[in-house]
């Protein structure tokens, strides 16, 4: 019932499953599987849970926030997340993952 979404830059430029990723665009990636590519962790990260199939019956988005992540850039993460999903529950934990800026659980 857990599904996870992770953001990372791309690092070359890729066309994979019909997305295309340019280099240096944040990468959402939906439960390994590559869904989104924006200019924005905000975007890519709204974008990568839109794509889930049953968002509806969702409740929790849990974010990990990665070790490079400004307590600005969390907060802000954080407000476009409940605004954008106002009938979710958005949960913050430090995870302080090195490669991923954010990992998120719902």
């Amino acid at each position: 019932a857990v599904a996870t979404v992770e953001l990372t830059h791309a690092i070359r430029d890729a066309s994979i499953g019909g997305v295309h990723a340019h280099e240096g665009e944040v990468s959402g990636v939906l439960n390994g599987e590559l869904v989104s590519s924006e200019g924005d962790f905000l975007s890519a990260m709204v974008n990568a849970i839109s794509a889930l199939d049953d968002l509806d019956a969702r409740e929790l988005i849990t974010l990990f926030v990665g070790e490079g992540v400004t307590e600005d850039e969390r907060i802000a993460m954080q407000d476009g997340l409940e605004a954008a999903f106002p009938d979710m529950s958005v949960d913050v934990l430090i995870g302080d993952q090195k490669i991923y800026n954010y990992l998120q659980l719902k």
